[in-house]
């Protein structure tokens, strides 16, 4: 039932009907029922709300355990691009204060973009910046596990992170991009990862050069020769070798 109301608020275009449906979905939203208090949090959330309506839910539902802290950052995140700039601040302090990966990886999903973060202001973009850099994915412990999920999470922060820096400076991006992929305890599963995926092979095509990616991928190499044949590793480092021994 909540679903199929969820369904109707999104899609509709009778605002009558569709405040009606907003109404009662606020309502069971603070339904002492968990399960039916999710699924209407869930349906305001990605619906046509206003601000305070949305923080009202979203508040309502950490406080009574109806949402984690992973989900409420989640949420929180998801709507961050229609947050209104002179609350950006605020809704940014509450997903930071979750201390939540899942939040962060949302966060890197929408700041892939740079045309969001443009409207964003000098203050709330060095506080994503912050956020961010204590929030950097990790790969598991055991060096030869390299899982398509966190290469993708990782292609995701950095390039979000590296689009805050360029918000700030110009040639921020590039800049930004170096310094993590030449960082002296570099993960070598980080550069195959990036130097592989859509995003890192346009960068490579943008920057043109073979020289500064020598030294990143040098760990790389070492690091794919240790593992030969792997049916993860193998095809991401060889779409990354191609693609650099293609530049000049």
């Amino acid at each position: 039932m909540i679903s199929v109301l969820g369904g109707l608020y999104r899609e509709t275009r009778d605002q009558g009907l569709r405040d009606k449906i907003g109404a009662d979905l606020k309502k069971h939203a603070f339904s002492p029922q968990p399960d039916i208090a999710l699924a209407a949090i869930y349906a305001v959330s990605r619906g046509p709300n206003t601000f305070e309506d949305l923080l009202a839910v979203l508040e309502h539902g950490r406080k009574t355990d109806v949402l984690g802290a992973d989900a409420y950052a989640g949420e929180l995140a998801h709507n961050l691009p229609f947050v209104p700039q002179d609350r950006q601040a605020e809704f940014i302090k509450l997903i930071v204060g979750q201390k939540s990966a899942y939040g962060a990886a949302v966060l890197a999903m929408y700041l892939g973009d740079p045309a969001l973060i443009s409207k964003m202001s000098p203050d709330s973009v060095a506080a994503l910046q912050s956020f961010l850099r204590t929030t950097e994915p990790q790969f598991p412990m055991a060096i030869g596990e390299f899982g398509y999920t966190d290469a993708i999470d990782y292609e995701s922060w950095l390039d979000a992170y590296a689009n805050l820096h360029e918000r700030l400076r110009a040639g921020g991006y590039r800049a930004t991009v170096f310094e993590q992929l030449n960082a002296q305890n570099i993960d070598p599963r980080k550069v195959i990862a990036f130097l592989s995926s859509p995003i890192g092979q346009a960068f490579m095509q943008a920057v043109g050069q073979r020289v500064p990616f020598e030294k990143s991928f040098a760990r790389a190499t070492t690091y794919a020769e240790s593992f030969p044949g792997d049916m993860n590793i193998t095809p991401l480092y060889d779409r990354a070798a191609a693609s650099l021994a293609a530049l000049k």
